[in-house]
């Protein structure tokens, strides 16, 4: 092998180096999680990935693509309501509409703050925000799944990206 073969093969290694070291660490904090092959899946295209430095920054990414799916959820649940012809139909999308909110404009941001606090009892108030919002998600998941297939997905990717956070935070409090 001659140097300039030497050098492409070690600039190589230096560009995808960080990727698989990222991948590792990606894969080991998943693989913890009550839903492993969802956020693997979930996070692995995210662009930040290759920046990741433990288990508190997969839980931002995750809260990040959370935060992303409820917009949507919101969003389909006010068109439905604004379509419903039953005040009582309307009230109730409003309400679940309102509980997505919640989640996103008072729960998560809880919970981000905390993973990116800089000790680790500072990280481990993550987890009851983050189980208040898996509880919201339960409580009106019966109803928004029967809405429709966006909805019953949304509602889905809500409670297992919550439950994944949950779990990281729960794994730094040992």
């Amino acid at each position: 092998m001659n140097s300039v073969d030497s050098c492409r093969v070690l600039l190589l290694f230096v560009l995808c180096f960080p990727l698989l070291v990222t991948s590792a660490v990606l894969d080991d904090v998943c693989s913890t999680t009550p839903f492993p092959d969802f956020c693997i899946a979930t996070l692995r295209p995210d662009y930040r990935v290759p920046y990741a430095q433990g288990p508190q920054f997969i839980g931002i990414l995750m809260l990040d693509m959370v935060d992303l799916n409820n917009q949507q959820v919101i969003s389909n649940l006010k068109k439905l309501a604004d379509q419903a012809k039953d005040p009582a139909d309307q009230g109730a999308l409003l309400t679940y509409a309102s509980g997505y909110g919640t989640i996103n404009n008072r729960l998560l941001p809880d919970a981000r703050a905390a993973f990116a606090a800089p000790t680790r009892e500072g990280n481990v108030a993550a987890f009851p925000p983050l189980v208040d919002a898996a509880h919201i998600v339960v409580t009106y998941s019966k109803w928004i799944k029967q809405l429709g297939p966006d909805l019953s997905a949304g509602s889905d990717f809500a409670f297992k990206g919550t439950m994944i956070c949950a779990s990281i935070a729960r794994s730094i409090i040992g």
